[in-house]
């Protein structure tokens, strides 16, 4: 029987004693395997053309430049490379800047090594990987938010609701057209419907409340 792939990971932090350890870590693991280490922003999205990897653990202080431009970039030019933010910063202070930048999850570096390793797997399948009070602070913003507050489900058509929960889910547009058997440019027209109808500013306020929505729904 043919080995399962491994999952790439790019780690990037400009500490390198943190990027040893995180290696020593994932190399312990029989799912995962390190393809890359950067300590500033150029390595990092050279590494992201050079090894595409399936998932990059971003740390969100890169010395004089900022981490969460790094995750733009990465969401924005690297589409099938999902994004774990790693940080020493309180996740209620940074997290939900870090998910409107395109991250999936948001991790403490206090964690134990289980915990980041865990992560990045429920990253790697799509999953949210946030705490409970995080979800309770989105939700709130979601309920509290008059302008952007109106139900999907009464302003969407069936075909549009269905895109707004996938991208939700963190599915990509690559990754929604091929579960509904439609072209990728179909869907971008979709994204298009959608943020026409909320009067969204960018596909990125999208995004960010196809989240929130969706997490409202598993509360639900």
């Amino acid at each position: 029987m043919e080995q399962a792939r491994k999952k790439k990971v790019l780690l990037v932090d400009d500490h390198p004693l943190v990027l040893q350890g995180l290696e020593q870590v994932l190399d312990q693991d029989d799912e995962l395997e390190v393809c890359g280490l950067a300590e500033n922003i150029p390595e990092a999205l050279k590494l992201c053309s050079s090894k595409k990897p399936d998932v990059a653990v971003v740390d969100i202080s890169l010395g004089n430049t900022n981490g969460i431009r790094l995750i733009e970039d990465i969401c924005d030019n690297y589409k099938d490379t999902r994004v774990l933010a790693l940080s020493m910063h309180d996740e209620l202070a940074y997290g939900e800047r870090c998910l409107k930048a395109g991250a999936m999850g948001y991790v403490m570096k206090h964690e134990p090594p289980e915990k980041v390793v865990e992560a990045i797997k429920a990253v790697h399948e799509g999953k949210r990987f946030i705490s409970d009070e995080l979800k309770a602070r989105l939700l709130e913003r979601f309920f509290d938010d008059k302008d952007k507050g109106t139900n999907p489900v009464e302003v969407l058509s069936g075909r549009e609701l269905e895109v707004y929960t996938m991208l939700g889910k963190g599915l990509s547009t690559r990754e929604i057209a091929g579960r509904l058997s439609l072209s990728a440019k179909t869907i971008e027209s979709y994204i298009e419907n959608i943020k026409a109808k909320f009067n969204f500013s960018s596909i990125r306020e999208v995004l960010i409340n196809a989240i929130k929505w969706t997490l409202s729904q598993e509360k639900v």
